[in-house]
């Protein structure tokens, strides 16, 4: 489901800079082991903060 956010913000100056751009309330997820793989936990994040029940943290 996020593999588009890495496709498009491939640089991690870039993803920083976007980052840092955004005026909405935000949240930063580091998994420095993993590279294209599946995250642990993030599908399962994604879900529930689209749901309304709890914010990404």
């Amino acid at each position: 489901m996020a593999d588009w956010i890495s496709m498009i913000l491939s640089k991690p100056i870039t993803q920083v800079a976007t980052f840092n751009k955004i005026a909405a309330p935000k949240s930063l997820e580091i998994y420095p082991d993993y590279d294209h793989e599946s995250l642990p936990g993030l599908q399962d994040k994604i879900y529930l903060f689209l749901l309304g029940k709890q914010g990404i943290s």
